[in-house]
């Protein structure tokens, strides 16, 4: 019983690490949002209208969500587990504007990941409350999301800006 439960502590220890020396569950924010991304039951997206408050409070307003193809999720998806999309070198002092919100579902578990393709930030929602912000370097988000949303006029306008990275 006694080794039982050193046992269990041991790989309870072990995942926790492999959590930590993971970058993509870092920037994701746990080893459980990496499976919503890797195994969800429907992926949806939406054009997210930014506004102001009247005492200067950040609001968006979300578009109809739309089911993401499968090609197009399976791109998507590809981008946000690979290591090489997240650009943990530079801090950037902006304030993004999001402007598209993509949504993994896994049961009653929303990922949501809004993106800014003008300072190249993503912010990342967990249930509703934001887990936090990444820099990102895949044109393939917006290439996928222009493919999706054609007649929105603020994603074709927007280049994207650096050398993008293959995923």
């Amino acid at each position: 019983m006694k080794y039982r439960f050193y046992l269990l502590l041991s790989v309870a220890f072990c995942l926790s690490a492999c959590a930590i020396f993971n970058p993509v569950a870092e920037s994701l924010g746990s080893l459980g949002n990496v499976d919503i991304v890797r195994h969800p039951d429907k992926v949806d997206a939406c054009i997210l209208q930014f506004s102001l408050t009247k005492d200067r409070r950040v609001h968006y307003e979300e578009t109809d969500y739309i089911v993401v193809p499968p090609d197009l999720a399976a791109a998507m998806q590809a981008a946000l587990l690979s290591k090489a999309t997240y650009d943990r070198k530079i801090n950037k002092f902006c304030a993004p504007q999001y402007i598209a919100r993509l949504r993994f579902h896994q049961g009653k578990k929303t990922l949501a990941v809004d993106f800014c393709f003008r300072c190249m930030i993503m912010g990342i929602s967990r249930d509703g409350v934001q887990i936090g912000q990444e820099d990102f370097w895949s044109g393939v988000f917006l290439t996928s999301l222009s493919q999706l949303f054609p007649n929105e006029p603020a994603l074709p306008k927007i280049k994207v800006r650096g050398k993008p990275r293959a995923p």
